[in-house]
């Protein structure tokens, strides 16, 4: 029987610092990622052209050393991967199309898709954001389907996600690792089952 991995994107995965840098707008990437509760409001001065903009962040992405090999030996090992995130710059099918080409070796693809909880159209020339289901929401299903999986977080935005996970694992007795990769968040380490300091370890829990 096939397992599920579910992980954050930003963070675990990587980063779009470097074309944020180029873009100017660092700040608001790193405080949308981490808070996206304040998205529409960092984002009232842009529109049309912020959907150039995140496809020239998705294209930009820079994984983290190891990631797609250990998602490559994952799948060896029976798991199907999945990305979960509040970024905006996965909201857009043909965005995902571009990232999931990052993960491809020897003509396969170690990761099956990304979950977007947030979803971003142009009206009156503005951004506006609407919700596409939670975090929560994705991770419960991945989970009931499957049974027995990995869950990968790694900052403070993941904390409720994290909790949700926990209780659900708890209430259906699911064979489920809860791992924070990195060093984003300390509370974050009260709720995960496991911490390490990079994505490849987390082969020593599966």
């Amino acid at each position: 029987m096939h397992k599920v991995l579910i992980t954050d994107v930003d963070g675990p995965l990587g980063n779009c610092n470097r074309i944020a840098d180029i873009y100017g707008v660092r700040e608001i990437y790193d405080v949308c990622k981490k808070d996206p509760s304040v998205l529409q409001e960092k984002l009232k001065g842009f529109g049309p052209e912020i959907n150039e903009m995140k496809y020239n962040f998705v294209k930009s992405f820079e994984l983290n050393s190891g990631v797609k090999q250990t998602l490559m030996k994952l799948k060896k090992r029976d798991y199907d991967n999945f990305g979960s995130t509040d970024n905006l710059i996965f909201d857009r099918p043909q965005n995902v199309e571009v990232f999931m080409k990052k993960f491809y070796s020897n003509g396969k693809c170690c990761l099956d898709g990304i979950h977007c909880s947030k979803l971003s159209y142009i009206k009156d020339g503005k951004v506006k954001i609407e919700n596409n289901g939670s975090k929560e929401y994705f991770a419960e299903k991945l989970f009931r389907a499957y049974g027995k999986g990995i869950y990968i977080v790694d900052d403070k935005n993941d904390i409720e996600p994290t909790k949700h996970v926990r209780n659900l694992r708890n209430e259906l007795n699911l064979e489920l690792n809860i791992i924070k990769v990195g060093h984003n968040c300390k509370e974050l380490e009260k709720f995960s089952d496991y911490s390490v300091d990079g994505f490849p370890e987390i082969l020593n829990y599966v």
